[in-house]
């Protein structure tokens, strides 16, 4: 969203979770053209290059469905993925104009495939679908720019983030190893990397652009570990959990799953996630609790009245808390052993049109941890490891995640255009785009 806005997340409210501030505890990770749409501060890097005469074509980039209407072609992104396998059906809103849908399926177009939803079990099935999708969305790109012989294009490949998603320990090993593969998997990697270089290849030799840009919108890193700063609330009395699940106490739980076989545990989780959730997962008396995280969110909310109908006011006492919030969890022993560290947050944006979505503290970590809102308070990826089969794969994030530092690579004619003040983050891609169509 930063590339396709120009403003950072607290100016468009493009969190990848944010909580819906509708009296609840809730998140919501949707973020799509509507939220563009009632920003009036923003201008679309879409509607900005055609205002100025230029047609685009843009495919399957995230947060754009619906598809805008624009002088060229929009294709929306994939969203949460085909939960089938081949080609899949392509609604009607993700085409623009509508007239493309028919000569996307007979390209047997593919929505995003994610492991999980596809249901795939077999890895060389795996692969095998991965490039096919990415072929296929390269052939569908070419087709369409030969039609429309946009200005400007930006194409999506969302197939290298669902193999470093699932197999980033494989990767790492690969890559430590001096790119040598050790077994099948590895064979694969390589296999599929070559793969999107012929296809990335295929694109400047047939459209022969201008200018070229290659950006992703997040790093990658190796998920290592999971922190549920719930779990750490309550041990610190800032957060109480609700007599509804007092019976089965955090340590009952935790010692009852001690006994449970990990096949049975991996059944439970994967067949019946809300069983392990009333296990494992945030259970908080919302009156008489002060703090509260969520899943995808490194920080920690004070739980106000204003936004969450807590017991807080929002003001001097909701600071006073979160200072007294940070000041016990950077003194925390195993805090400082995992080398994370706690300071203030949204009091900095004060005056940032979406503040009331961001944390109140926030939480510096190395790019390796994720944080969840289930189990213990800082918990190894007890995934992270070879990949000898998908059978045991229960989430998208297996052993890879974000990591904070994208990609921004640019000719060297379009790196003349940066200047001193820019921003160092993704708003510098809008910003290079609009200065090399002279904007």
């Amino acid at each position: 969203a930063k590339i396709l806005s120009g403003v950072p997340a607290h100016e468009s409210g493009a969190y990848y979770a944010k909580p819906l501030l509708d009296g609840t505890h809730n998140t919501t990770q949707k973020f799509s053209i509507s939220d563009y749409d009632a920003n009036q501060e923003i201008n679309t890097l879409w509607s900005m290059l055609n205002r100025h005469g230029y047609s685009v074509g843009f495919m399957n980039v995230p947060s754009m469905m619906p598809a805008p209407k624009v002088e060229g072609f929009a294709i929306s992104g994939g969203g949460a993925g085909s939960a089938t396998s081949g080609s899949a059906d392509i609604p009607s809103e993700a085409t623009s104009p509508l007239s493309i849908k028919d000569e996307l399926e007979k390209l047997s177009y593919m929505l995003d495939l994610r492991v999980l939803a596809s249901g795939i079990k077999d890895v060389n099935e795996l692969f095998r679908q991965l490039k096919q999708m990415t072929k296929i969305r390269t052939d569908a790109f070419l087709n369409l720019q030969h039609k429309f012989q946009v200005n400007f294009g930006f194409l999506a490949f969302m197939s290298v983030c669902r193999i470093q998603y699932l197999a980033m320990s494989e990767i790492e090993t690969l890559i430590q190893n001096e790119n040598k593969p050790t077994n099948h998997f590895h064979e694969n990697l390589l296999d599929f990397y070559s793969h999107v270089d012929e296809q990335l290849g295929r694109l400047m030799d047939e459209i022969a652009p201008h200018h070229i840009m290659l950006v992703s919108d997040h790093g990658q890193s190796s998920r290592l570990y999971s922190v549920n700063v719930n779990d750490w609330l309550v041990e610190t009395r800032y957060q109480t959990l609700s007599g509804q699940g007092a019976s089965l106490t955090k340590k009952a739980a935790k010692t009852l799953a001690g006994f449970l076989p990990k096949g049975l545990k991996r059944t439970i989780s994967n067949s019946a996630p809300g069983i392990k959730a009333k296990i494992e997962g945030i259970n908080a008396d919302w009156k008489n609790t002060l703090a509260f995280g969520a899943r995808y969110i490194p920080g920690i909310y004070i739980n106000d009245k204003q936004r969450f109908d807590g017991p807080i006011q929002t003001g001097e006492i909701g600071d006073r808390i979160a200072q007294e919030i940070v000041e016990c969890f950077n003194s925390d022993a195993q805090v400082k052993e995992h080398g994370l560290k706690a300071s203030l947050c949204r009091s900095i944006y004060k005056d940032a049109k979406y503040q009331a979505l961001l944390p109140d503290i926030w939480i510096d970590r190395a790019d390796t941890y994720f944080f969840e809102q289930h189990g213990s308070f800082i918990e190894p990826n007890i995934d992270y490891g070879p990949i000898n089969s998908l059978e045991r794969v229960n989430r998208d994030m297996f052993t890879g995640i974000k990591g904070r530092y994208p990609l921004l690579c640019v000719d060297q004619s379009l790196a003349e255009l940066v200047r001193e003040d820019d921003h160092r983050d993704l708003t510098l891609a809008y910003r290079i785009i609009t200065r090399g169509m002279d904007i």
